[in-house]
């Protein structure tokens, strides 16, 4: 049993050491591209990555980090997408763990969003780029904490300073992923205890995190040290009509509707794919996801669940009839408005 357990220990080691050196390559090789916004895209996301890229300034440098997506829809991206590359890892890995990743294998800025965030207006993606020196860098979305008094970034639109995010990473060992107070250094939490966080006053209480969420202790740690985000939107609304900017949450798999994000994000997916132009991506989309949830049930679900409010539904509208409208004049009409 010993023998088996150190077997597989060995197995996950080479496994880690092997992609950290594939990982390694791949993401040098957009090193000499400046600015850019990784999407981290998985499988079944490509329809909305689609959606997601009509709304993408044409100056502007995507590049798609595949994680766990197949070789159908790598081939897919690179025949369908405008995008400036793609980084490639079979299996599905952790959001934190790739932005480590980034962070080791890259030292000049870049940015994050979401496949499922739509921007319609185009200036957010340049003011996301202007970073002070000493600010850890911009996001689009910020959570006031109500307990700890402090105004914490949303990963869904990120772009960093990395040269003070690797400072804090070397002098704390800080890591990006998910994280509880008691796997944290004594350093990091001295450090955090100044700012009024310790293991019973975590960030994001009122959602039920009791934990750290993906970049929460390295944004906690910057505040700390007197390094700031910069915050762009905000705006209350979450409405692509009123405040320009639209974050659907929870379409990683449309197979599971276990809370009304899910049950959102699963209602989303669908009506998106029904419109997708491509017949091909959608019939294989059908055919790798099966019998789903039916979408009038999960309309009826969130017109009743008491949180879903009517501008979810118009900013979706909206969205889908944005597919209806070929590829080529989406800049112009995104420009006339």
């Amino acid at each position: 049993m010993t023998n088996r357990i150190s077997f597989l220990k060995s197995k996950k080691l080479l496994l880690s050491f092997q992609t950290g050196r594939g990982l390694r390559k791949q993401i040098s090789n957009y090193n000499k591209i400046k600015d850019p916004f990784f999407v981290i895209g998985v499988q079944g996301c490509l329809h909305l990555l689609d959606l997601f890229l009509r709304f993408v300034p044409e100056d502007e440098n995507i590049i798609l980090f595949s994680s766990g997506m197949d070789e159908w829809e790598l081939n897919w991206a690179k025949e369908n997408l405008k995008i400036k590359g793609i980084v490639s890892i079979s299996t599905q890995i952790k959001h934190g763990t790739i932005l480590d990743y980034l962070f080791t294998y890259r030292k000049s800025n870049f940015g994050i969003m979401d496949y499922d965030l739509y921007i319609a207006q185009p200036d957010y993606f340049k003011r996301l780029r202007r970073i002070l020196n000493s600010s850890l860098g911009t996001a689009l979305f910020k959570y006031d904490d109500p307990n700890l008094g402090l105004a914490i970034p949303q990963t869904h639109a990120m772009f960093f300073n990395t040269s003070l995010v690797r400072k804090l990473r070397r002098e704390y060992g800080v890591k990006c992923k998910n994280s509880n107070y008691e796997n944290l250094s004594p350093k990091i939490r001295r450090s955090l205890l100044q700012i009024g966080v310790d293991g019973t006053h975590y960030p994001e209480e009122k959602f039920f995190k009791n934990y750290f969420d993906t970049t929460r202790v390295l944004s906690l740690l910057g505040i700390a040290n007197g390094y700031y985000f910069d915050f762009l939107n905000t705006a209350s609304e979450n409405d692509i009509k009123k405040s320009g900017v639209f974050h659907v949450g929870g379409v990683s798999d449309p197979r599971v509707t276990k809370n009304r994000w899910r049950v959102r994000g699963s209602y989303f997916w669908q009506l998106v794919l029904m419109n997708q132009k491509d017949l091909e991506l959608r019939d294989y989309y059908s055919g790798l996801f099966g019998v789903l949830p039916p979408i009038d049930e999960l309309r009826e679900q969130l017109e009743q669940d008491g949180f879903t409010s009517s501008s979810f539904f118009t900013s979706v509208d909206s969205l889908i009839e944005k597919i209806s409208i070929p590829n080529h004049l989406q800049n112009i009409i995104s420009t006339k408005r």
